[in-house]
């Protein structure tokens, strides 16, 4: 019988997605003996599955949180250019077409965040400031 280890290295690496060919190449146990692991500790390797694209979502998340970041942090940057400018070098509608680019990326970000109530949805949005402007291209 095979030790722990080597049977816990299997549920690694199946759940990670290698190949019957590969494990056996890695830890020197034959197909035949990995296929029958397989059967016996499925329910190990779905669970550390689980657990990996669980850990993915979260760093997901994370960086979704990093992008919605830079998003409003860029829009407020524009939205202050707006107001200080001569309108010398830069079009007013190339700033606004700017604008609505990363409004619309902003909107891309925020429309897969999932809410837990309606109520929260409904009393969820941005109020841009630019929206007020009364402005015709």
């Amino acid at each position: 019988m095979k030790s722990l280890s080597v049977r816990e290295k299997f549920i690694e690496l199946r759940a990670n997605g290698l190949s019957f060919e590969n494990i056996s190449s890695e830890i020197n146990v034959s197909k035949n003996t990995l296929i029958e692991w397989q059967k016996k500790y499925n329910s190990e390797i779905n669970n550390l599955k689980f657990f990996n694209i669980d850990m993915m979502l979260s760093k997901h998340y994370i960086s979704k949180e990093v992008r919605v970041n830079f998003f409003l942090e860029e829009m407020n940057k524009i939205i202050q250019e707006i107001k200080s400018r001569d309108y010398k070098t830069i079009q007013t509608k190339d700033l606004f077409l700017i604008l609505n680019g990363i409004n619309e990326k902003l909107t891309n970000e925020l429309d897969s965040v999932f809410y837990t109530t309606e109520e929260i949805k409904e009393n969820f949005s941005i109020n841009m400031e630019y929206e007020s402007l009364d402005i015709n291209f």
